[in-house]
């Protein structure tokens, strides 16, 4: 690899830790979904920095260049943050129409008059 390409990917892999850092500080990350991404960006930028093990990674896999074992991670990666998305978005269509239905109950009265000396 390049020392231009290596510096590219150290300062792709800084801007992309500095924004995932920012989304956290404005709270747009919960920190739990965040550290995935945290990671993420440490990792390219120590692949950036030591080069050498994700090319013997990928030859000790099979893969005939390093760029198709990048290409291969990514697509992984990619889909497992599918699978997870998917996973969340779920759980919480669950939970409108599980909130939306008691909501309803409530309003109809369903569930009896509160009591108004309360």
């Amino acid at each position: 690899m390049s020392i231009y390409l290596r510096l590219l990917v150290a300062a792709t892999s800084i801007l992309f830790l500095c924004f995932v850092v920012q989304m956290i500080r404005r709270e747009r990350f919960l920190l739990k979904y965040s550290f995935f991404w945290l990671l993420l960006g440490i990792l390219g930028l120590v692949a950036a920095i030591f080069p050498g093990w994700v090319i013997s990674l990928s030859r000790a896999l099979g893969f005939e260049a390093p760029v198709n074992f990048l290409f291969f991670a990514c697509i992984v990666i990619l889909m497992g943050v599918t699978l997870t998305l998917c996973s969340v978005a779920s759980r919480l269509a669950k939970r409108v129409t599980s909130l939306t239905q008691e909501v309803s109950l409530l309003k109809s009265g369903a569930y009896g008059q509160p009591d108004e000396e309360q």
